[in-house]
């Protein structure tokens, strides 16, 4: 057993050891059956991987452009006539691998108060939770609704995960749900909760198809926009996903016992004229009033800390009074927002381009040239003083540290201030993180998938992994693709056009080779040519491995998996990855994008788009690690520079992983 887990990168600790030692043998082999076959699927070694060069990479190096040609048209020929014609090749024996140490990942031994510790540490996590994440709730309640109530905290820092939640405990039956019903007071809140009960999007990015609620829960949805807070603000912002909501609910039917209920949804489907807040906000933003446009959103503190930067612009000598203003209310503020505004000022006007992450799925980033109108340096680090002051305040009631000591390398790892739109991955890390990598001559990447099958019919789908280079300055660029098999130090095992059984794709990344040759960062593009959005598919994955010696061992081999994530979404390009080969460095985007980058569903076409995503997400200054246990370490305990004296160490093998994003959420942001 721990034979076969090591084979795939995992290692037994000796908790697992000593528990199976005194365990039934027949539970021992049944566990650890489940536990073999999770870990393959972690690392992607439950499917069988086959190239199109069996004896990749040196294969495809050595081949004639002719061949290569002939190939790909024979290939490209069969899926006009309808038949799947590949190269036939012999697999030579590969040499013995040659691959830096394999770092073994452990497997620990969790206790039954462990994971109702986790699943409490999901519900309170201050951001929006990952689709496993959801996914581990879910079967929690399912297994036991019992265990999954006695996890519900006493309070939710965020909206999202308290809809999740209540879902769920009204799914299972559950008493606990009405109290966390009392506890929503906007109209938001009540289409959340819809839209979890209908098993759709909480965070509202996605549109839900609403089910048809019982009567209890048509009257408990009711009720709750009956006391809302001026939910008419709510739904017009929102107006025809109330509209479609309401056709659920008929409003019209509970007229008397609900009469502001039925009156709001008049108003959203009739037209009526109704002053909103934000029109409010707005009509003095246009006269320039921001003293007053500031004094009326301070009673909306999160919204006053998003629009802090332009209220500041808008009338300089007034900057000062602005900023006062929001100073009073700061301390109001959610951690992740204020940790989000004071990377912004901190960093504002470093970089040439912006990049904008839409709430809900921030997988999907916009760039624009930075071109905002400058503020004075006084008042962007009064700025940055105000929201630093802020977070301190916020974590000074929290339990002392001690001495605490922080990693540098921290500096490298964002804060995951929201992981709703995350793939699903064998390690997890926030967007924009810079992480180490090994080292390792090669890096390879590879992708797996399968064609769909639907009423006994089979839909062709062909995935194209590819690899774009850039120089430092973005001015020189090359691809790695299909209709490019090799070049500048890289190599791709060749296009398969459909994948009956799965199929896979690798592309082998020299380091040293591609540094000689001017490029700096390899860019990772996954694109499903003939359009089925990731999600549609049966399986897809992709990740890196870190190799030796290119011809060494085989040519997927789990051991050697860095990273492995599932391809999701209703999009059809991903960007998960950068490599940065001058700090040895993978940057962590996880980005999705529709048909087009740009023009055409292909990468040579879509490079300057492309380049400018890449650009932004290389300049990105997101929240750090560091940046949020400087704020606990002054808030609670005292900084230490030496590891040896510190109560409290911040590191990959600390007390505090940056990588532990359950724990990060739930108890420090």
């Amino acid at each position: 057993m721990a034979h076969n887990l090591e084979r795939v990168g995992f290692a037994l600790s000796r908790p697992v050891i000593d528990n199976w030692s005194a365990a039934d043998p027949a539970d021992v082999i049944r566990v650890g059956t489940q536990l073999s076959a999770v870990a393959r699927e972690l690392v992607g070694d439950h499917v069988a991987h086959t190239a199109m060069y069996p004896n990749f990479p040196a294969q495809v190096m050595a081949a004639s452009d002719a061949e290569l040609y002939l190939n790909a048209f024979l290939h490209y020929y069969g899926d006009l006539i309808g038949a799947r014609i590949m190269p036939v090749y012999q697999a030579a024996p590969r040499r013995h691998r040659r691959d830096p140490q394999i770092l073994m990942r452990p497997v620990g031994l969790a206790a039954d108060d462990e994971i109702t510790a986790l699943a409490s540490s999901l519900m309170a996590a201050n951001g929006g939770l990952s689709p496993t994440d959801r996914d581990d709730l879910r079967v929690l309640a399912r297994w036991n609704a019992q265990r999954f109530a006695s996890a519900v905290p006493e309070s939710f820092v965020n909206r999202e995960n308290r809809a999740t939640v209540t879902a769920l405990l009204l799914d299972t039956g559950r008493p606990e749900a009405d109290r966390l019903l009392q506890e929503m007071s906007t109209a938001t809140d009540v289409l959340r909760l819809a839209a979890g009960l209908s098993g759709g999007d909480v965070s509202l990015a996605e549109q839900t198809k609403f089910v048809s609620f019982s009567r209890k829960i048509r009257r408990d949805l009711l009720a709750l926009l009956e006391s809302a807070n001026d939910p008419l603000d709510d739904m017009l912002r929102r107006t025809e996903e109330f509209k479609r909501l309401g056709e659920r609910l008929h409003p019209g039917e509970h007229r008397i016992r609900f009469p502001n209920a039925a009156r709001a949804f008049d108003v959203i489907r009739q037209g009526l004229d109704h002053e909103t807040f934000n029109s409010r906000i707005e009509t003095l933003i246009l006269s320039g009033d921001s003293v007053a446009a500031t004094r009326l959103l301070s009673t909306r503190p999160g919204i006053l800390a998003r629009r802090l930067d332009e209220l500041v612009r808008l009338r300089a000598e007034h900057a000062a009074l602005v900023i006062t203003e929001f100073e009073s209310v700061a301390s109001d503020v959610a951690t992740r927002v204020l940790l989000q505004a004071r990377a912004h000022f901190a960093s504002r006007g470093t970089g040439r381009l912006r990049a904008f992450f839409p709430k809900g799925n921030i997988s999907r980033v916009r760039t624009v040239p930075d071109q905002l109108p400058s503020i004075s340096e006084e008042s962007r680090a009064r700025i940055v003083a105000v929201l630093d002051a802020a977070l301190v305040k916020r974590f000074v009631a929290l339990p002392p540290l001690g001495k605490v000591y922080i990693d540098p390398a921290m500096a490298l790892y964002a804060v995951p201030l929201s992981a709703r739109s995350a793939s699903r991955s064998l390690r997890t890390a926030g967007r924009g993180s810079h992480l180490p990598l090994p080292d390792a001559e090669v890096l390879r990447f590879f992708i797996w998938w399968q064609d769909q099958s639907t009423d006994n019919e089979r839909a062709r789908v062909d995935l194209d992994l590819s690899a774009v280079l850039y120089d430092e300055t973005f001015a020189k660029t090359a691809q790695i693709a299909y209709y490019n098999l090799r070049g500048s130090g890289c190599t791709h095992s060749g296009d398969i056009t459909s994948a009956p059984q799965g199929a896979s794709e690798f592309i082998d990344i020299e380091r040293a080779k591609l540094q000689r040759n001017g490029y700096r960062y390899v860019v990772m593009v996954v694109t499903s040519y003939t359009e089925q959005p990731f999600n549609e598919l049966p399986g897809c994955f992709a990740g890196v491995m870190g190799r030796g010696e290119p011809q060494s061992g085989e040519i997927y081999d789990p051991a050697t998996v860095l990273d492995r994530w599932d391809l999701s979404g209703d999009k059809r390009i991903a960007v998960p990855l950068i490599i940065d080969l001058q700090s040895n460095e993978l940057i962590w985007t996880d980005l999705t994008f529709s048909n087009h980058l740009q023009s055409v569903n292909a990468v040579a076409n879509n490079n300057s788009s492309l380049a400018s995503v890449v650009e932004a997400m290389v300049e990105f200054q997101p929240p750090t690690v560091q940046d949020l246990l400087v704020a606990h370490a002054q808030a609670r305990g005292k900084l230490v520079t030496n590891r040896v004296d510190a109560d409290f160490v911040v590191a990959l093998d600390g007390d505090l992983s940056p990588l532990d994003l359950d724990r990060l959420m739930a108890e420090f942001v």
